[in-house]
């Protein structure tokens, strides 16, 4: 339930980006160029928070941290690392582990 939500949520924030800004050289700059110290550091947090999942992923199967990465752009910065999570975590099951392990 939670990856179709997360999607939701990503369109809901892609298409109201689009609506909001004229380009994407205005976006950036609300964000980060021209934003008040406040935004460019949830700009930076979020960035961080993202990739460090990503390397997170990668410690455990390289191949699932790309598809995470490919998965981004189409699913968001949410939903693509809880797929491939959750893929990670049937595995482990799968291979005689438990979910608390």
């Amino acid at each position: 339930l939670l990856i179709p939500v997360g999607v939701v949520i990503w369109a809901i924030v892609v298409v109201t980006a689009f609506q909001t800004y004229d380009s994407f050289p205005a976006l950036w700059a609300s964000i980060w160029t021209e934003a008040n110290a406040s935004v460019a550091f949830m700009t930076i947090d979020s960035g961080i928070l993202w990739v460090a999942i990503l390397i997170c992923i990668a410690f455990q199967d390289e191949s699932k941290a790309m598809k995470a990465l490919v998965l981004t752009p189409i699913m968001g910065p949410g939903a693509a690392p809880l797929l491939v999570l959750a893929e990670l975590e049937e595995m482990k099951v799968a291979n005689g582990g438990t979910k608390d392990d």
